[in-house]
């Protein structure tokens, strides 16, 4: 059955979003051939953020086709280039009475004038370029299929012959200018942009500190890793500079030896042939003599290099991507922070990283919140003998140990920062992730003696918080801690969460991510289900995930500890010999219920379905009389309308036809009259833009909105009643806008997670639930009616609808 299961993850994971466009031409006269598909194929989601901010929802769209002036004959070229780097597609065509350019575009797809028009069906979020040629001067639109489309973007470089683009990345945090934009941050006078000047900067050649270790990691990359660190100082800024380099190597040459034991071999021997690539981690609050700004507490900075052995004086230049486990190419940082506890910043429409603190100056914006990781000793494998043996790396391991200790926020005054001045790094704010879990676990390794020369670590310790109690903690607890949290899940979780409970009535003690005891553990039991049992996108990286799998005992393990918190659980997810079944299995997956008018569409999309190929939509009940409209039964989207006012039942098939499995799910339809806009008409501003400023400025403003009334960007909660730190803004600014904040905070992928509707419903949230978020309500009734709004607006393409000023 293993086998099975990992050929089937081979051929469908990382579980993706798939975003298939299907191009018709829609106009009589300008006819392109019929039927043809562009085909994005499925992105790879290890190591990338669970919110890849994706440009072009779900949805209908017409793109448009036009020459600049009216009434104008000629031939053009169109070119499809996905987001993901699959193949151009070309389309050719031609106008023979051009309807020109038009403040209505979607008027020029028929009758004579006319433009060339195609509908296009996006039935999984992403992105894509589309790139229009020809010796006319031309315009490119794209609609939205809203009662009144939208333009969502357009296109006139102005001039014959000069070529108009749509691009739409099919990830705001995995793309080019994300990386150009941190790096700019982070080094902003490009001081660091080689190795070579990295290592100069930080003193690593021919300095007697210097602590070098060379190891495998059999645990998260499977590199043969050479790792070097200097700690020192910072006479500029202030505080310690801890600067890590480590060389990957990877023998490629055999199937299956990539990520295996010999590329210890690789890294001992300094075969450079297989030396792929460097990682650079520097903590510090900068330096000026590179130009660099003070920030007034230290942070993580990552940067990656390219190796270059093509002569002898070959710089080794920073990249902008990399890939780690042969699943694609990301853009920086995502691959790192994503294990290093970091969080995603939002780029501005100047692609610039911004802000997310209110006491954020120019030199603390490239601070991610990512920590430095520590070094788990029994992870790694050593040389039998000689220098790089085990019994000399623990030493060099607990030095490194010492210093990431030290990094962590917090009040620091164990010995083992002695060297540092009794600690480097400043108390956390609240709201923040707070260090004292990572240092409990750090200081446990090493008996409480981390500065202790010659202390050995002990892959014993379990943390207070799993060690079972009467009435607290059950027993095996710590069980689950060691042969499941430990070794798969705290290398991240660690380093995430905050200090905050999730609601301001529970001590804060609740849910976190952090993992730090058994409580905060099991309070996400049914997000572990859906995210390890069956979208198998835990654990995040690729060979940590078939480390948890290739041992039956620990997936078994963890369903014993939630099956008793999740009703039916047994029954979805073992078989008949009570073996925990791997993803895999086919799941339907019909959306979230919906709220409309009559007579209005609005989009269903079943494609968050997993290992489906299959799809079918029916209606199992309706009120009497009713008629009811689904555009296509048999595909994994349908727009949905129907004409009498009450309550509908639709359900969704799914089937696989590489399993043979089949489910079924259903979504509940409210069609209610006394709504003022259908959901394709709902626009950013005014219609959420409204509920944004009313529902939230209770707690996310300052001194009770006094400065957000006036435009000042508000990012900490400042109120008597409730503690700072929660980290968000309800101002519109001259370079972000509320409309971009807000967007930030949807999630296309999986719209029932996107913050804009669990925070103000009560999920994972230091707050109570607002008003018209009841998500225990019936759809359409009072208590949910601001949730059903939100859910609306970004199911149907989260539209902007705002002044120029307003929206990007």
């Amino acid at each position: 059955m293993m086998k099975r299961f990992f050929k089937t993850m081979l051929q469908h994971t990382p579980l993706g979003l798939i975003v298939l466009l299907s191009l018709q031409a829609c106009n009589k006269e300008d006819v392109l051939p019929p039927g043809n598909q562009i085909n994005l194929s499925t992105p790879n989601q290890y190591l990338t953020f669970f919110n890849q901010n994706r440009k072009i929802p779900a949805g209908q769209y017409t793109l448009v086709v036009a020459t600049a002036g009216s009434g104008e004959a000629g031939n053009f070229s169109l070119s499809f280039v996905p987001g993901d780097g699959a193949a151009n597609q070309i389309q050719t065509g031609s106008w023979t009475n051009s309807a020109g350019q038009s403040a209505t575009p979607e008027a020029t797809c028929s009758g004579d004038p006319a433009n060339v028009c195609f509908d296009i069906d996006i039935q999984r979020a992403g992105g894509f370029t589309a790139t229009l040629t020809s010796s006319l001067d031309t315009v490119l639109y794209l609609l939205d299929d809203s009662d009144t489309p939208v333009i969502v973007a357009q296109r006139n470089e102005a001039g014959a012959g000069a070529a108009e683009t749509l691009e739409f990345s099919s990830s705001d945090v995995n793309q080019l200018a994300y990386a150009n934009a941190y790096y700019q941050a982070v080094d902003p006078a490009n001081a660091r942009d080689t190795l070579q000047k990295y290592k100069t900067l930080h003193g690593f050649d021919g300095a007697s500190d210097v602590v070098h270790v060379t190891f495998r990691d059999s645990k998260d990359l499977g590199y043969g890793r050479d790792m070097y660190m200097r700690s020192y100082p910072n006479n500029e800024c202030g505080g310690q500079v801890i600067a890590f380099y480590v060389q990957n190597f990877s023998v490629d040459i055999v199937d299956g030896l990539a990520y295996g034991p010999v590329n210890l071999a690789a890294a001992i021997n300094q075969d450079l042939q297989h030396h792929f690539g460097t990682n650079a981690i520097e903590f510090s609050r900068g330096l000026t003599s590179v130009g660099d700004t003070c920030s007034a507490q230290p942070y993580t900075r990552f940067y990656t290099f390219l190796s270059d052995y093509s002569s002898s004086n070959a710089v080794h230049p920073r990249l902008l991507t990399i890939d780690l486990d042969s699943r694609g190419e990301k853009a920086m940082p995502q691959p790192c922070i994503t294990c290093h506890g970091g969080k995603i910043k939002l780029l501005d429409r100047f692609d610039r990283v911004v802000a997310q603190h209110a006491n954020d100056d120019p030199s603390q914006i490239g601070d991610s919140k990512a920590r430095l990781q520590a070094f788990e000793v029994d992870s790694f494998e050593f040389a039998a003998s000689g220098p790089h043996a085990e019994t000399l790396a623990q030493e060099n391991l607990r030095k490194l140990n010492s210093a990431v200790y030290c990094s962590y926020p917090g009040s620091l005054s164990h010995a083992a920062c002695d060297d540092f001045g009794g600690g480097i790094a400043a108390q956390t704010d609240d709201g923040e992730w707070d260090g004292d879990f990572a240092r409990e676990v750090l200081l446990g390794w090493y008996a409480n003696q981390l500065e202790v020369t010659g202390t050995q670590y002990d892959n014993s310790f379990v943390p207070q918080g799993w060690t079972p109690s009467a009435g607290q903690i059950p027993q095996g607890a710590d069980t689950l801690y060691k042969k499941v949290i430990a070794p798969n899940c705290q290398v991240c979780h660690g380093k995430m969460g905050n200090n905050l409970a999730p609601n301001q009535n529970i001590p804060a003690n609740g849910m976190d991510l952090d993992f730090s005891s058994y409580q905060k553990f099991i309070s996400y039991a049914a997000d572990i289900k859906r995210l390890v049992f069956e979208e198998g996108r835990m654990p995040l990286g690729l060979l940590n995930y078939t480390n948890f799998w290739n041992d039956p005992e620990k997936a078994d393990l963890l369903a014993t500890f939630l099956a008793p918190e999740i009703p039916g659980f047994a029954d979805e997810h073992l078989d008949s010999n009570g073996d925990v079944i791997p993803p895999g299995k086919t799941i339907a997956r019909a959306g979230l219920d919906r709220v409309t008018r009559s007579n209005a569409k609005i989009l269903l999309n079943g494609y968050a379905s997993l290992f489906a190929d299959g799809f079918e939509w029916t209606v199992l009940s309706q009120p009497a009389g009713a008629s009811v409209s689904l555009s296509t039964a048999n595909k994994g989207s349908t727009d949905f309308s129907a004409d009498t006012v009450g309550s509908y039942q639709i359900q969704l098939s799914v089937n696989s036809t590489e399993n043979g499995q089949k489910d079924t799910d259903t979504l509940d339809i409210v069609i209610d009259d006394s709504l003022t806009k259908s959901p394709r008409s709902l626009a950013f501003y005014p219609d959420i833009s409204s509920i944004v400023t009313t529902s939230c400025t209770t707690c996310h403003a300052i001194n009770g909105g006094t400065e957000a009334a006036v435009g000042v960007p508000v990012w900490w909660v400042d109120d008597a009643s409730q503690p700072q730190g929660i980290p968000a803004t309800i101002a519109n600014t001259p370079s972000l806008g509320l409309y971009e904040q807000v967007r930030s905070r949807v999630n296309f992928d999986h719209i029932e997670i996107s913050k804009i509707l669990t925070k103000p419903s009560g999920l994972h949230h230091y707050g109570n639930q607002r008003i018209g978020f009841d998500i225990a309500a019936a759809p359409g009734t009072s208590l949910r009616s601001n949730y059903d709004l939100l859910v609306n607006w970004i199911s149907e393409g989260a539209v902007c609808g705002g002044t120029s000023t307003q929206c990007p």
